[in-house]
């Protein structure tokens, strides 16, 4: 008993000696990048599309998995980002994860619901699944969204074979 007492200890000593709980950094960039995370989402809902490029990296990039649209720029993200809110989607966040991958780069990923109106190649969806990844950098001493992808998702997994 004491020698698995001690050994998780040691384990546990060693993981800190060795960064293996989140740095102060890394919990600071956590909420300096849920911050522009929660700006964009609340500039989308008010349909501020202005407000949610101006988070953005000029080389931002996005590509929006229902229609499988790529938009690259600034200019031809909010040109598409102003098409996605016309037509009336507004996902609502479940859960997110965050990655520090470097101390100037991070991934949030988000798992949103929404529902879909009917359009001319599918019929309205209830309760659409979908998942939001995010790339951030750090420029200027500021989060900005540098890149991103939605992609929609079955609620279910799939059945086995």
């Amino acid at each position: 008993m004491k020698r698995i007492v001690c050994v998780t200890v040691s384990i546990f000593l060693a993981s800190i000696a060795l960064g293996a709980e989140p740095s102060t950094a890394a919990l600071r960039a956590q909420v300096e990048v849920t911050k522009v995370w929660t700006q964009a989402k609340t500039a989308w809902e008010r349909g501020d599309i202005e407000a949610m490029v101006a988070l953005c990296s000029d080389d931002v990039e996005y590509v929006n998995g229902r229609p499988g649209l790529w938009w690259r720029g600034k200019q031809q993200l909010a040109q598409g980002w102003k098409m996605e809110r016309a037509y009336g989607t507004l996902p609502r966040p479940i859960e997110q994860t965050f990655r520090l991958i470097a101390p100037d780069t991070a991934v949030l990923i988000v798992r949103v619901t929404a529902s879909i109106p009917a359009a001319a190649d599918h019929p309205a969806i209830a309760d659409a699944q979908g998942i939001m990844s995010w790339l951030f950098v750090k420029r200027g001493g500021k989060w900005l969204m540098a890149s991103g992808q939605t992609t929609m998702v079955s609620a279910a997994p799939p059945p086995k074979p």
